[in-house]
């Protein structure tokens, strides 16, 4: 197969599992206010009071919080030191640099709690490092921006990840409940914020019992964002940009952008696009006519731009151009959004394996958890940015994001360096691997949790394949996986779907069926046993190998067996 034949296949469909480009969302909010407003979307960040324990009437804003601790976002108290009981010389104490007594006896033993470990108390045990959960309360007290400004300006407040079990209240108005730690999630503030005077945020944690197989963190460890617009708006991860054209020298950006009008009136709305190169100038430009959005009502508009030319998005060249999204209407734009993305073809099948724009890829790479070791879970930008650096100077080239969805800014970062991501969803469905873990709440809430990551990643370039579970128990008959894989088809069909270590570790993995993968994945191969049955089984399909013993690492080219490989084409 030429590069040509496989960018012509890549963007027509034709044959085996082909993929169109992907685009990247930097923040889903970057964009401009309604005319002389506040900023579109601005930091939650700061200003926070926090308290560890139970707070019996947290919730109103009448609540005395004056004696609680202030800190910024994001923050992960299960990393912070515990409170400890002195040893009885004094020598010992939470502080690792302190251990050693002044006298010490005989045979020295280490205090029951050592700075956030603690076995007794920690229901994770060793999982979690025996640190502690518990529960924690946050609040913050803040006012509006602009708040002599236009009358009918709309505010929502998104979380990018708590763990767990959260619960927010607005002046004392309870907006929700969620319970998955890994997803990113959003709320209407505007029916019960106060546009003059001081609101009151309140936010409880409940991070108790065994619901974990790794150190999760406590608390509000991913970014917090206030986002205000018009009434007429973009909503929350509203536009999604594909290419059903990927060549050489043209291809086609499709740009599909929702359009909410949240007031009371109805209205008439038209959207302007303008795509610009990696070096900032317009390269495409296009406007749909006006529709009418009457009150309560969205709407979508889809316009193709093409695009002469294009640099192509890669490990080696991350190329990433950028649109420029205006909600207009009368001829005034109300709302805009600025998309970053890149352009870049997928080709996946049994015989070619894995093409990146044509050109075959052997995709080395590691199983990536969430937290940054002696930070926690705290989720700083150059956390994120400084991981993936040192990842691809030690020759890696993807990552999968075990076992659940990754911050936002781990994708941007992934984008921009140019690290390929396998973006994994989900550990649990509804058979669990712990007591209190997802799986109580994942009848009810998968379908929410599945398609806002989807929404929120799908547009990201360096996201080329999606995984539904990680070694999977599914106690449905099929029914659930199918379910799902059904869900994120109909919002996603540019990149395939896998299931990490299928659900019996067999060559004859029922979710070759009840999932329908579109790559069938390994995991440790059972001495070489699983990998060829499966292959064999299914020709047409890529194999990918996920999980492995580093010490093992196999030899030739197309080995399954790899030092931590991500993914291995066959």
């Amino acid at each position: 197969m030429t590069r040509r034949q496989a960018l012509r296949l890549g963007a027509v469909g034709a044959g085996s599992l082909a993929l169109d480009a992907g685009f990247a969302t930097a923040a889903d909010g970057a964009g401009s206010p309604p005319a002389g407003g506040p900023p579109r979307e601005r930091s939650f960040d700061e200003g926070w009071r926090f308290f560890r324990g139970q707070a019996t009437g947290a919730q109103d804003p009448a609540f005395d919080d004056g004696s609680w601790r202030s800190l910024d976002l994001p923050h992960d108290w299960s990393i912070e030191d515990l409170p400890h009981a002195p040893a009885p010389d004094g020598g010992a104490t939470s502080d690792p640099s302190l251990l050693v007594p002044k006298e010490p006896p005989a045979e020295p033993s280490p205090p029951r709690v050592i700075g956030p470990f603690d076995p007794e108390n920690s229901e994770g045990g060793g999982s979690t490092g025996y640190t502690v959960g518990g529960i924690g309360w946050y609040r913050k007290h803040f006012t509006l921006p602009d708040p002599d400004g236009e009358d009918d300006l709309h505010h929502e407040l998104r979380f990018d990840g708590v763990y767990q079990n959260a619960d927010i209240w607005l002046n004392g108005v309870h907006l929700g409940f969620h319970p998955y730690g890994y997803t990113s999630f959003a709320y209407d503030l505007t029916p019960h914020v106060r546009r003059r005077g001081t609101n009151v945020l309140a936010v409880r944690v409940d991070n108790t019992g065994r619901n974990g197989r790794w150190y999760s963190g406590s608390g509000i460890y991913r970014h917090t964002w206030l986002t205000t617009t018009g009434p007429v708006r973009i909503p929350l991860w509203g536009v999604h940009v594909s290419t059903p054209v990927v060549g050489e020298r043209r291809s086609v950006a499709r740009v599909e952008v929702s359009l909410a009008n949240l007031g009371e009136h109805p209205s008439s709305a038209s959207v302007r696009v303008s795509v610009r190169d990696p070096r900032g100038r317009v390269v495409a430009t296009a406007q749909k006519p006006a529709q009418d959005l009457p009150s309560g009502t969205t709407a979508t508009a889809r316009l193709d731009l093409p695009v002469r030319q294009p640099e192509l998005w890669s490990m080696d060249t991350p190329n990433l151009y950028s649109a420029h999204t205006e909600v207009l209407v009368g001829g005034r734009p109300v709302d805009t959004l600025t998309t970053t993305f890149g352009i870049r073809s997928l080709v996946w099948d049994g015989e070619a394996g894995f093409l990146l724009n044509g050109e075959p890829v052997e995709i080395m790479g590691g199983n990536v958890h969430h937290d940054h070791g002696p930070l926690g879970a705290v989720a700083l930008d150059r956390s994120e940015e400084r991981r993936v650096e040192i990842l691809k100077e030690a020759g890696f080239n993807s990552i999968r994001t075990a076992h659940n969805p990754p911050t936002p800014a781990l994708l941007d970062v992934c984008d921009r360096l140019g690290m390929l991501v396998m973006d994994e969803i989900f550990d649990v469905w509804d058979t669990g691997k712990n007591p209190q873990d997802y799986s109580v709440h994942f009848a009810e809430w998968w379908e929410r949790d599945l398609r806002g990551t989807v929404l929120r990643d799908r547009n990201h370039p360096s996201v080329v394949m999606w995984s539904l579970g990680n070694e999977i128990s599914d106690n449905t008959s099929g029914h659930r996986g199918a379910e799902m894989a059904q869900a994120l088809r109909s919002l996603d069909r540019t990149r395939p779907i896998t299931l990490g270590g299928g659900s019996t570790h067999s060559a004859n993995d029922p979710s070759w069926d009840y999932v329908d993968v579109d790559v069938g994945d390994v995991h440790y191969n059972a001495n070489g046993k699983t990998y060829g049955p499966m292959h064999e089984a299914h020709p047409d399909k890529a194999m990918t190998h996920n999980e492995t013993f580093p010490a093992t690492p196999g030899g030739a080219a197309t080995a399954p067996e790899r030092s931590m490989a991500t993914f291995t084409v066959p």
